[in-house]
């Protein structure tokens, strides 16, 4: 009796794996002979707009996808998916017209209808945005058939990669235009979005000075400052009136008194210039010290950053009364630059075009004489710079100077190459 189970057993097993092995079926490769005719029977939606999928019906087609040469409008299509009868097929970018063909081993059919093409209308929409970070936008829909792109934010046209929009650093309300051209099917279309965007404020911006021919700073503190003997320059922008211009002899921009000292030993400042060469002493493009600009002797000063007669940036935060105690680096070109210096009580790092230049022991500036004078574009100058020969006085900055910030927090490296990015 036990035999007799055991062979039943396994006979129930080995029907059970021939039927598993019956029901197991494998598409067959179907690559028509040469001269196979090509049919389409039915196309499935008859409409849609680029990206969207398709069904093509028919006969003649080739179950391996990259034998199916598919075109609609002039343009080709990816297969996705090929049966022997069926194509699932994406509408591609920029078809001139609905036409479908396609083509196995030489023989073509055609769609006896066209395809129903839409246009959508363009749009865009803000990228993600957290405070102290840029704002940056992206066109959709527009993007599937847009040739030209045209970018606005608060009424003026800024440059633009395709339909990726410039970044916003602003905190805010802003209006962001977009006008995308289109040709569609042989016609030119233009769309004209426009939405308001808010940006929000970094809570460690104390201040922000856009040098729109003027002073003030756009930051909820108003911290703004006083021009002397200031005139309007032509911003990195090539906007006239963008950026201020500093004549080399007089010219600074006063800050409210205590400003940059207020911030203690974790900081940052940013800023762009464009230094006019040659430069005969030193030009400094901020500095802050405990006398009156064109008065008496500092006896404590931070020379900030400046530019040698040799073109090379030298620049410490906190008191520096050595050559060695600056950092030093990057050859400055009479193109616009820009420049930030950052750093807490325990290291400092100098930026130029995003890049760093020299890091260094951070400074102290909670202790000693408050140096409580501060300024864009001047500077006491103490420390004899290589290729100078003059010491102990007064220096001014001689170009332009764009978009001022000042930070109470360091600013690593990606948001530092955002700001150079601008």
């Amino acid at each position: 009796m036990k035999t007799m189970l055991t062979l039943a057993a396994c006979t129930m097993m080995l029907l059970a794996i021939s039927c598993k092995k019956k029901d197991k079926t494998v598409e067959p490769v179907n690559d028509p002979p040469v001269g196979t005719p090509v049919t389409i029977s039915l196309m499935q939606p008859m409409t849609g707009i680029p990206g969207d999928v398709i069904t093509i019906t028919g006969s003649g087609f080739s179950t391996q996808k990259n034998k199916n040469i598919v075109k609609i409008g002039g343009k080709a299509a990816t297969v996705s998916e090929a049966l022997a009868t069926q194509l699932k097929v994406v509408i591609p970018n920029h078809p001139a017209d609905g036409k479908v063909e396609v083509t196995v081993n030489s023989s073509s059919g055609q769609g006896a209808t066209m395809l129903t093409l839409e246009l959508p209308e363009a749009d865009f929409v803000s990228g993600p945005q957290s405070a102290g970070l840029p704002q940056s936008f992206l066109c959709v829909n527009g993007s599937r058939f847009s040739d030209e792109y045209e970018w606005y934010v608060d009424g003026k046209k800024e440059s633009a990669s395709e339909n990726i929009a410039p970044w916003i650093y602003s905190p805010g309300i802003h209006e962001v235009k977009l006008i995308a051209k289109r040709f569609f099917q042989g016609v030119l279309h233009s769309d004209t979005i426009v939405h308001e965007f808010e940006v929000a404020m970094d809570p460690n911006l104390i201040a922000h000075y856009p040098f729109n021919n003027d002073a003030i700073d756009v930051a909820p503190h108003q911290h703004h400052g006083t021009m002397v003997h200031i005139t309007p320059g032509t911003s990195r922008k090539t906007m006239v009136g963008d950026a201020l211009k500093f004549d080399g002899v007089s010219s600074m921009v006063r800050l409210p008194e205590n400003l940059i000292h207020s911030l203690g030993n974790t900081k940052a400042i940013s800023l762009w210039f464009k230094s006019e060469m040659p430069i005969v002493v030193a030009s400094p493009l901020f500095g802050y010290q405990n006398a009156a600009v064109g008065g008496s002797l500092p006896s404590a000063y931070c020379p900030g950053v400046l530019i040698s007669s040799a073109n090379k940036l030298y620049g410490k935060l906190g008191d520096a009364d050595d050559i060695n105690a600056l950092m030093n680096g990057g050859l400055v070109t009479d193109e616009w630059h820009h420049l930030c210096i950052t750093g807490n009580q325990n290291t400092q790092i100098m930026y130029l075009d995003g890049v760093v230049l020299r890091t260094y022991p951070g400074p102290d500036e909670t202790s000693g004489i408050a140096k409580t004078i501060n300024q864009i574009g001047a500077a006491w100058y103490g420390i004899m710079l290589p290729g100078s020969n003059v010491l102990n006085t007064w220096t001014y900055f001689k170009g332009e100077i764009d978009d001022v910030r000042l930070y109470k927090t360091v600013l690593d490296r990606d948001r530092v190459r955002a700001l150079a990015n601008e």
